[in-house]
Order: C-alpha cells, then sequence, then structure tokens
C-alpha cells in the first residue's frame, strides 16, 4: 500500500467517531444512565452470559492465551447510522454501536461476529491495515460463523435462495463489510473475497463447524468445556492406531455427543419431575393418615 492511498484511508475510523475522543473507555455517570449506554450493557452482560456462540468464542479465546474481560474489551458507544459493531485492532476492543443495536438478537450476533475478528487476531498475525487478503478472510469467517446468514436473519431480509445460498450470503457480507472500512473498488472487494473464500469458508474454528442455530453451538460449547469429543478421539487414535480420522467421522461423532447430552438432561428432568411428585403424593398420605 503506497503512502499516498495510507493517508487517504482511515480505516473506517469515522464510522466510529468516539474512537477519536482520548477517553471513550468510561463514560460519565450521566452517560451511563440516560443514554443508550446503560441499555448497550445490559444487553452485552446478557449476551456474554448466555448466548452459546458467544461463550464458545469467549471459551477459545481464553484457552488461547486470550482472556476477555467485558469492562476493559468492550466499548458501547455512538457510531455511524450504517454500522453496528467493530473491532479495533490498535487497542483490542470490540465497538458496540448502542445507538443502533436495540434488540437482544442483535446485540447477540455482533458480539458473535466481533469476537470472531478478536479469536483470529489471537490466532494469526492478522495484517488488518495492510492486508485486504487478511482483512477479507476474517470477513468471510465472521459472517459465515457468526448467524449473520443464518436462514431466518435472510428471510427477515426477504434474501430468498436454495442452492449455495449461504456462501451466497457469506460473500455478499464479506465485501459489504470491506468496503465500509476500506477505500477499495467494489471490483477489488470482490475479488479479493474470491481468491480467499474456499480456504477461509472452510475454516470453521473454534466450532468445528458452521454453527446452524443456537443448539448447534450450546453442543459446541458443552463439547469443548467438558473435552469429552477431544478426550474421545484421542482415545480412539491410541486404540485403533488410526492417525487421521476423517471429517465426516468427526462431524458424526459431535452429533452423536449432542444428541447423548440432551438424553442427559431429559433423564434428569423427568427424575427431577418423578422426585416432586413422589414427594407430594408421601406428603398428601401424611395428612390423611393424620386426619383419619
Amino acid at each position: 500500500m503506497d503512502q499516498t492511498k495510507e493517508q487517504n484511508d482511515d480505516y473506517g475510523y469515522n464510522l466510529f467517531p468516539e474512537r477519536k475522543k482520548s477517553k471513550y473507555q468510561k463514560g460519565s455517570i450521566g452517560e451511563s444512565l440516560f443514554t443508550f449506554s446503560h441499555k448497550c450493557q445490559i444487553m452485552l452482560h446478557v449476551a456474554v452470559e448466555t448466548n452459546p456462540y458467544a461463550k464458545v468464542l469467549l471459551g477459545a479465546l481464553k484457552n488461547s492465551g486470550c482472556a476477555v474481560y467485558k469492562d476493559r474489551h468492550f466499548s458501547c458507544e455512538d457510531c455511524d447510522g450504517t454500522v453496528s459493531g467493530g473491532f479495533d485492532a490498535t487497542t483490542s476492543q470490540i465497538v458496540l454501536c448502542q445507538n443502533n443495536i436495540h434488540q437482544q438478537a442483535h446485540m447477540n450476533r455482533v458480539v458473535t461476529h466481533e469476537l470472531i475478528h478478536a479469536f483470529d487476531h489471537c490466532r494469526a498475525h492478522v495484517d488488518w491495515f495492510n492486508n485486504f487478503k487478511h482483512l477479507a478472510c476474517s470477513e468471510i469467517r465472521a459472517a459465515s460463523l457468526s448467524g449473520d446468514c443464518s436462514f431466518s436473519n435472510e428471510l427477515a431480509r426477504f434474501n430468498f435462495g436454495l442452492k449455495k445460498h449461504h456462501q451466497e450470503c457469506v460473500r455478499d457480507r464479506a465485501t459489504r463489510s470491506i468496503l465500509a472500512v476500506r477505500k477499495i473498488s467494489k471490483e477489488d472487494a470482490v475479488k479479493t473475497v474470491d481468491e480467499v473464500f474456499d480456504s477461509c469458508y472452510s475454516d470453521h474454528e473454534p466450532f468445528g463447524r458452521i454453527p446452524h442455530s443456537k443448539k448447534d453451538a450450546s453442543c459446541f460449547e458443552k463439547s469443548s468445556s467438558a473435552k469429552h469429543a477431544g478426550t474421545w478421539l484421542s482415545w480412539r487414535r491410541t486404540q485403533t492406531g488410526i492417525n487421521h480420522l476423517s471429517t465426516e467421522f468427526q462431524l458424526g461423532w459431535e452429533l452423536c455427543f449432542c444428541f447423548i447430552l440432551r438424553i442427559e438432561r431429559l433423564t434428569q428432568y423427568r427424575h427431577h419431575v418423578c422426585q416432586q411428585s413422589r414427594g407430594a403424593a408421601n406428603a398428601d398420605a401424611s395428612k390423611c393418615r393424620g386426619s383419619s
């Protein structure tokens, strides 16, 4: 990138005007109580504590040596009307656009999207400012894995398609994201996305595969935290001498593991209900004996 282009490109910081303030990290008490900031903080708390996508990513970041702290690495700010969030590589902060995020589901997607950028920043030497291919790769992964291109979201946008619609949605959203933060022609943005699409779209870390729902992400979260799947696969390799397991086998095991988890939860719930019913029945029997 030549010096003239570097001077003209503000890397999308114009979309986040509060990034230019010297004390943007902490607002006043008045800002916290009487602007969007308080609602933003509440929705952020709900996202990081309950959303399976976010919890998987936060766990992966911690395991990679990049633990994320809510007060340090997230910042609720007013932004340009065209964006919902961003990842600031210079401060390792995720910006949440409090004036543009009004629903919890939207907050969940934005947090997940930006945490994927944070994960890429942690695990790889990403040159966000000078290498368009690096930027495109992370945008492809974020669009693919965050739920941005889920069927329900595309339906809400009145975008319909059957064959490879998810891939086309990912291409489109990755291209739009690049155009929003870089001074580059649409043709160059599309070309850059095409050049890295296959390899980056196939990179599903840290989920293992594309999560198509919260249930998928929840299973990955349980599998990751308990490490049952990884332990079992390691044991299987040791017992059979197999050094490489097919992707189909690994995906089959993941689905099986999720099914087992759900059966266990259902069994525990039924046992709990049964115990409560027995307790109530015993109490009624005692009352009857006492009154007779």
